[in-house]
């Protein structure tokens, strides 16, 4: 499929819009660890997001299962927690 304006694939054309708007993109699942720092993510941009899986510690920040771990800046590189929110599963 492809863009009828451009012929660039409809993936990267959707991908753009995304990007504009910093709508949330599920990255993937990372366990917190018993120990600070603990696990750390990789380099992100805003609107990256994990789920935790396992209580602990996350880019230094207490996390809980269950929680997103959000990023809020282009650019971010890895283990860098000054770039996240945390949102907390109650």
């Amino acid at each position: 499929m492809t863009n009828s304006t451009d012929g660039t694939p409809a993936w990267t054309a959707i991908g753009d819009v995304l990007k504009v708007g910093d709508a949330m993109v599920f990255k993937g699942v990372i366990a917190g660890t018993a120990t600070s720092p603990g696990a750390f993510t990789k380099a992100a941009n805003c609107g990256d997001t994990y789920r935790v899986s396992t209580a602990g510690y996350v880019n230094g920040q207490k996390v809980e299962a269950g929680d997103l771990f959000i990023c809020t800046a282009d650019g971010t590189v890895a283990a860098t927690s000054s770039n996240y929110s945390t949102v907390q599963n109650t």
